[in-house]
């Protein structure tokens, strides 16, 4: 166990790696992405602002100045914006307008358009807006619109005499470049999400199996174990029980030779003998698994049977009366004589007040059948708890330390399982469930 649980711990290091490698691969690339990103704004920054100054100079600002509302159709409007739409059906700009300080529209590269109207259709950040009309060309402003990314540029157009802002030529291009960052970005996203999630499910998977070797292993260990103890308890046992034949028969001699004498000792002898003979079968049924036939038994009657041999009306019984387990009876027997037998030994100090409370309770429909047995004994503590169910351990005096042992094998060789709750001072609870007989 502890070579595979060095192992185990190194596969689960290994895991963390990996999780933490592919994270730090999806940071390396948002980040690689990202300075590519930069790069190639600034780039398109600085050209896109030389070419709007560039165009700038195209206009004349003194004309500009002399023009307002219904000069739409006057040759310095038509020869300027003819000018805009050649900017952008020839240099790749989008979108061209000249604006008023007041940020109203002077000249429009579309047709039908009014000198004053306000523009609506790109959305201008204040800032820059303030730097342009003040002489300051500002850095190109990058917007996400719901086609994709557009660099907005502010150039003030300038009065060539005295050298102060007229205008604002806005210019509008367009930059696949960063829709395509974005895609980029979201595959990046969804790739190291996928490839985390697969990592953990593979890890999940990984961790269970190794989980359910350790159980196997703790299993085979603990059954090699038993099938030990079961060999040593067989030889023990015929061992002690031929001398035990003939001290009984030796006992039986005495006793008729000195009939006559009043001496406990003869008494104390069979006795004795009795116990030992009991023990001796607690060795044997540990050691021997003899094959159970599963039948259906009715659990109740076959309780009430053993209540009747022990004759303690400390114990009560209730619950479903017409419910069936698929069993070998004796069996079942032997395991509600072993509980019984453990349950009555705890209540002997508690005297009238001792308890004790079978309940029968089917569930899932029949398909199971808990049967629970309740004592206010002594009960166990933590530590006597946990070695419960070990061969030959025993908090009495007069015990073998089997009945329990006994009892769990007989239950889960049957299909079962048996859980036990105790508490010092304040009794036992041990449940058991059982297959039915009548289960849909």
């Amino acid at each position: 166990m502890g070579k595979f649980w060095d192992k185990r711990q190194w596969i689960y290091a290994l895991i963390g790696v990996a999780i933490v490698l592919i994270s730090g691969l999806y940071v390396w690339n948002v980040l690689s992405l990202k300075r590519v990103q930069d790069q190639m704004r600034q780039q398109l920054e600085q050209q896109a602002r030389f070419a709007s100054q560039l165009a700038a100079r195209m206009f004349d600002g003194n004309v500009l100045e002399t023009l307002g509302p219904g000069d739409e159709t006057s040759p310095s409007v038509l020869y300027f914006q003819q000018l805009l739409w050649e900017l952008t059906t020839e240099t790749g700009v989008q979108d061209a307008v000249i604006l008023t300080l007041n940020g109203h529209i002077l000249i429009d590269s579309r047709t039908n358009f009014t000198i004053g109207d306000s523009l609506r259709r790109l959305p201008l950040d204040r800032q820059k807006w303030v730097q342009a009309i003040n002489g300051t060309i500002p850095q190109p402003d990058l917007v996400q619109l719901p086609d994709g990314y557009v660099l907005i540029t502010y150039t003030p157009i300038l009065n060539p005499v005295v050298g102060n802002p007229v205008a604002v030529l806005i210019m509008e291009y367009p930059t696949q470049f960063f829709h395509t960052v974005l895609y980029f970005k979201q595959q990046l996203v969804i790739q190291a999400v996928a490839g985390i999630l697969v990592l953990i499910l593979f890890s999940a998977l990984i961790i269970l199996s190794i989980r359910q070797l350790v159980r196997t292993e703790r299993t085979l260990l603990e059954q090699q174990h038993l099938a030990e103890l079961g060999q040593m308890s067989a030889m023990v046992a015929h061992e002690i029980r031929n001398p035990l034949s003939i001290i009984k028969g030796s006992a039986d001699v005495l006793r008729r030779q000195y009939r006559s004498e009043d001496n406990e000792l003869f008494d104390f002898i069979p006795q004795e003998i009795e116990r030992l003979n009991r023990l001796v079968n607690n060795f044997l049924s540990f050691a021997r698994k003899r094959t159970l036939e599963l039948r259906p038994v009715e659990l109740v009657p076959l309780i009430q049977q053993q209540l009747q041999l022990t004759g303690d009306d400390r114990i009560t019984l209730k619950g479903a009366a017409d419910v069936r387990v698929l069993a070998d009876e004796d069996a079942l027997k032997q395991i509600v004589l072993n509980l019984l037998t453990n349950a009555r030994k705890a209540i002997e100090s508690r005297g009238e007040t001792g308890k004790i409370e079978i309940e029968v309770t089917p569930e899932n429909s029949g398909k199971y059948v808990w049967m629970i047995i309740r004592d206010n004994g002594i009960g166990m503590d933590a530590e006597t708890l946990k070695k419960a169910f070990q061969p030959f351990f025993s908090n009495t005096a007069t015990g073998s330390g089997l009945g329990l042992t006994i009892t769990r094998q007989l239950v889960e060789r049957m299909g079962g399982r048996i859980e036990l709750e105790s508490e010092p001072n304040a009794g036992t609870t041990v449940r058991i469930r059982l297959r039915g007989a009548d289960g849909r």
